[in-house]
């Protein structure tokens, strides 16, 4: 396998680039050419076009719109760029479809792509190139999910350059299946007993600060963010100067989150006069997110280790789709994080609004991500040697600046995460027998009586220390704070043992409320036997052996909350006044 590249300054340059590879692979009649397009007007396309079917009438080739291309590895904003790959394993196969992409056709087009790989039989990879507008994207990327586990799937999303959106009918795709097309999607589906492909990724985007949930959303539009107006909250977080320069800003500063489908970037591309923010592709309501920021130590340290993996397959060819956030994060140093590619490989692509990758069986689209496709025929060669390129000095102190204020405000979050989860603990837990205190057994309570039903009652159980004032005064408070830990141990172990789902709590003094959903008469009844005979056998050095009583009641549809806590505390009152140290049922 070879790749060559150029950038389209004309035809008379192009026809001698074409035949001087021709003459280089006589052989060869069919290769693949990939296209990419910096400008939203495809009319200079057509020409290439025609020159690439007049010296290779067979040949294949997709592309796309983009915010310009990779070449050998760099950045270039030159209208077109090319790069042909030629195959010299006679087994090699390549097929190229293209299908419409909208939300009326995204299922039919899934259904097709599966389809035709399972016609085939000999597909090990699927190379995509789309447009994401006009398409629900995360359900279509989880339709494709459904290709056999075995095969590879990487690529990107077309981009309107003049309005870096993705969503944009300017967007566009074109393929020797097709025609150049907006809302569209090209599939390069590689295979061959000599063919090998292998894709990863490199981020480098750590989270910051707290967590915001996805409160209000619809399709990509978030409208707020833990309750408030999604803009509002990029505003207050980011202190973007003016409304105008906005997307230069967030751009760079993309929601991150955890969805169904695996760790996930999401771009805000423009805010509306509501406080809306437009995002680049769709999220769902209730996710949990948080706003990131690149790190270029850790970009670097990722770029390293992404090119140490694929040099270690030896590929022949690399194709990198990467998002052009990226390209505003950079700006000038863009390079500093593709050349190293070029080092392994001959490395095209382009620059996208998004990029698929599958992951763990699931095809996700990322954003600010730098996807890496490999490509080999034959077995792999292990005698490459890895040079990076030098980062000039003063870059490096910014990027140790940067990093540190990174590790600073990354740090002081998980303090605060970490005193947070400290103090909500501390609100609903008692600080003598770690139980829950009144208040929260209390709601627990409320709670599951709000949510019951005939047919899942409720049961509830409540415990008092017999002569427990007489501990107090004759063996002082420290005694009786031994015993009432020593009792919540005893409520942990045995509700461990019986396997039943409870809430216990503290419910004032001496008296405890344990909470049993799900459980029936025998097995509660069981647990608080349980409960007072260890309690009664345990011997404790100073004050010797106590005793302890039990009620149970199981809620009834005309119960509430009070209700059933008056109930279950008149069965233990009956419990002493019928002796003491018994279990009693109401």
């Amino acid at each position: 396998m070879k790749q060559y590249q150029m950038t389209y300054s004309g035809n008379e340059d192009l026809t001698g680039w074409l035949t001087s590879l021709q003459n280089t692979h006589p052989g060869s009649d069919s290769p693949l050419f990939y296209l990419c397009s910096y400008t939203v007007d495809y009319s200079g396309l057509y020409p290439v076009l025609d020159a690439i079917k007049k010296v290779f009438p067979k040949a294949l080739y997709a592309g796309s719109s983009g915010s310009g291309s990779i070449t050998s590895g760099t950045y270039n904003a030159d209208s077109i760029a090319i790069a042909a790959t030629f195959f010299e394993y006679s087994d090699t196969k390549i097929r190229i479809l293209q299908a419409p992409l909208t939300t009326e056709t995204q299922k039919e087009t899934a259904a097709y792509l599966l389809h035709e790989v399972e016609t085939l039989g000999w597909v090990k990879a699927v190379e995509m190139m789309g447009t994401i507008g006009n398409c629900d994207i995360p359900q279509f990327c989880r339709d494709i999910s459904l290709l056999p586990e075995n095969i590879e799937f990487f690529g990107g999303g077309a981009l309107a350059t003049d309005t870096h959106d993705g969503t944009s009918s300017d967007t566009y795709v074109l393929s020797s299946s097709g025609e150049i097309a907006s809302y569209s999607a090209v599939f390069i589906l590689y295979g061959g007993d000599h063919l090998h492909v292998k894709a990863g990724k490199v981020t480098g985007w750590r989270r910051l600060g707290l967590p915001f949930e996805v409160t209000s959303v619809e399709g990509n539009i978030v409208h707020e963010l833990d309750h408030k107006p999604a803009f509002e909250v990029y505003q207050k977080y980011l202190n973007i100067p003016s409304e105008e320069y906005f997307f230069d800003m967030a751009v760079v500063f993309p929601f991150a989150f955890d969805s169904r489908d695996g760790e996930c970037m999401r771009v805000s591309m423009y805010h509306l006069s509501d406080g809306s923010l437009g995002l680049a592709s769709v999220i769902d309501e209730g996710v949990k997110g948080n706003i990131a920021y690149g790190d270029p130590a850790y970009i670097i340290e990722s770029v390293k280790a992404s090119v140490e993996r694929v040099k270690e397959f030896s590929p022949q060819a690399l194709r990198l789709y990467s998002c052009s956030s990226r390209q505003f994060y950079w700006q000038n140093e863009i390079d500093v994080e593709t050349t190293p590619f070029q080092e392994a490989a001959s490395t095209s692509g382009f620059y996208t609004s998004g990029e698929f990758l599958r992951q763990d069986g699931k095809v996700i689209l990322h954003n600010v991500t730098l996807v890496v496709g490999a490509l080999r025929e034959g077995e792999a060669e292990h005698s490459m040697e890895l040079t990076v390129p030098e980062i000039e000095p003063g870059f490096s102190r910014q990027i140790m600046i940067n990093h540190c204020l990174t590790t600073f405000i990354n740090t002081a979050t998980e303090q605060l995460i970490e005193a947070n989860q400290k103090l909500s603990h501390m609100a609903i837990t008692d600080s003598l027998t770690g139980l829950l205190n009144r208040g929260e057994i209390e709601r627990q309570i409320r709670n599951a009586m709000e949510s019951t039903d005939e047919t899942a009652p409720v049961i509830l159980m409540m415990i008092d220390l017999d002569d427990f004032k007489m501990v107090n005064d004759t063996y002082g408070h420290e005694e009786g704070d031994e015993v009432l830990v020593v009792l919540s141990d005893i409520f942990t172990e045995c509700i461990k043992d019986s396997g039943l789902s409870a809430y216990t709590g503290r419910w004032g003094g001496e008296e405890f409320m344990i909470l049993l959903p799900g459980a029936d008469h025998e097995s509660a009844h069981r647990l608080a036997e349980k409960i007072r005979t260890t309690y009664a056998e345990h011997h404790f050095p100073v004050s010797g052996t106590h005793t302890l009583s039990a009620s149970i009641t199981e809620s009834r549809p005309e119960d509430n909350a009070d209700r059933i806590c008056s109930r279950v505390d008149n069965g233990l009152y009956n419990a002493k006044k019928n002796g003491k140290n018994q279990t009693v049922e109401i």
